[in-house]
């Protein structure tokens, strides 16, 4: 969004984005309630899926979404 609200780009492919973090290169991670963590571009293109239901690590119950540059 702009200054002035308006939609400037979105994501469609999210099921109730209920956390979201920013990395210091731009890109915008969200965890949604698919059990997914997902890192997008900052036009909100999909880069990567950090984490989903095929992953070792599950996400259960997030209740906070913080990122870290070192980890």
């Amino acid at each position: 969004m702009d200054s002035e609200g308006q939609v400037l780009s979105k994501f469609m492919d999210v099921y109730w984005a209920h956390h979201l973090a920013l990395d210091s290169e731009g890109h915008v991670l969200v965890a949604d309630w698919n059990h997914r963590i997902l890192q997008l571009s900052s036009e909100l293109e999909l880069q990567n899926v950090l984490i989903d239901t095929d992953s070792p690590v599950q996400l259960r119950f997030l209740r906070k979404l913080c990122y870290n540059e070192r980890t």
